[in-house]
């Protein structure tokens, strides 16, 4: 992780990003991901991933993921913008930190296209 001084760039926060929720995980993410993009840093990047498949290294992972990740090929096939893998979400945050992104809530379909840049950089 890369800590920016907030005086190296703009301290503008986009207000993109609805922390009035019914669901309160998803109040409680958006008023972090707001309260992160107020912050004078330099740059802010909200990853809103889906469903994410782990690696078959991981030894603290959920156990439910083995009765779930038979699904992922389906999901991914139906809708590949709510599935991704760990090493995907991982490339397309590094790529996002080296190359400046425009959107500041990367959704699923711009960590797809992230990695793919990544890869290619």
């Amino acid at each position: 992780m890369r800590y920016i001084s907030p005086r190296e760039g703009n301290c503008q926060a986009p207000k993109l990003i609805n922390s009035f929720s019914i669901i309160p995980i998803s109040r409680v993410k958006g008023k972090t991901e707001n309260d992160l993009m107020k912050r004078p840093f330099k740059q802010v990047y909200a990853f809103r991933r889906g469903f994410i498949k782990p690696i078959k290294v991981l030894s603290k992972t959920h156990s439910y993921y083995k009765y779930v990740n038979w699904l992922f090929p389906i999901g991914r096939a139906i809708y590949p913008a709510g599935f991704c893998r760990l090493p995907e979400l991982a490339t397309a945050m590094m790529h996002v930190v080296n190359y400046p992104y425009s959107k500041k809530v990367v959704e699923g379909k711009d960590i797809l296209l992230a990695k793919e840049a990544g890869r290619h950089a």
